[in-house]
């Protein structure tokens, strides 16, 4: 899939899945996950005053189901996927990106 960036507009939602919905190969929003899938924040008070950042808030990935980042891969993947009528497919993992 080829994105002409300038062309892409960022939607008015406060779901980041759908608020960048004009660069993701998902066209079924349904699909996508809901707020309640979100990662929440936690303000770093201690850390934001030491590098001069009163407002840092971090991004508490470990409570998906695989406690990292990967599941915001995976829900765009199973999304298109299911979107393009793929029901089961197979992959290779290296136990760190699979």
């Amino acid at each position: 899939m080829k994105y002409e960036l300038p062309e892409c507009r960022l939607a008015d939602s406060s779901n980041p899945y759908v608020r960048f919905s004009s660069i993701l190969p998902v066209r079924s929003l349904e699909l996508l996950p809901s707020k309640k899938d979100f990662s929440p924040t936690i303000r770093a008070t201690s850390l934001g005053k030491l590098l001069g950042m009163p407002s840092l808030y971090l991004k508490n990935e470990t409570v998906h189901p695989t406690g990292t980042t990967k599941d915001h891969m995976a829900a765009i993947s199973l999304a298109f996927l299911w979107e393009n009528g793929i029901r089961n497919f197979a992959t290779s993992s290296t136990g760190n990106s699979s």
